[in-house]
């Protein structure tokens, strides 16, 4: 229950960010107070690196805690984790201007594949 907390966690920060980033010109136009109004958008894609660096951290925790999985669902949850970590922070880190909807996309797709793995790997589990 920790580790599931600790993942939900994690990705809302990132998540939040990629939002704030995609729609930068809507948010900077806006009267109310926000992130991208007080760091540059530097600031804001490190502060998602580190977050999203954590989650892939969290996400391959599962495949070292969970006791009852098999080992080819472990195996498929650390990689997920760590494919999608390198794809998305290569996006953020290298790109002089990324596509912050792919981020986005790609932030969700990585979260979406680890929670459908770790689901049919305890379903599988489950039978005799």
């Amino acid at each position: 229950a920790l580790l599931l907390f600790a993942l939900m966690l994690l990705w809302q920060i990132p998540h939040f960010c990629l939002v704030l980033l995609k729609h930068q010109n809507d948010y900077i136009h806006s009267d109310q107070p926000n992130f991208i109004k007080l760091l540059p958008e530097s600031r804001l894609r490190i502060l998602s690196i580190a977050w999203i660096a954590g989650l892939a951290f969290v996400m391959m925790l599962f495949s070292v805690t969970l006791p009852n999985l098999i080992s080819g669902i472990k195996v498929l949850v650390f990689v997920n984790a760590l494919v999608w970590m390198v794809i998305i922070l290569g996006q953020l880190e290298f790109k002089r201007s990324p596509s912050y909807a792919n981020v986005f996309i790609s932030l969700n797709l990585m979260l979406t594949f680890h929670m459908i793995t770790v689901v049919c790997g305890r379903f599988i589990v489950s039978f005799p």
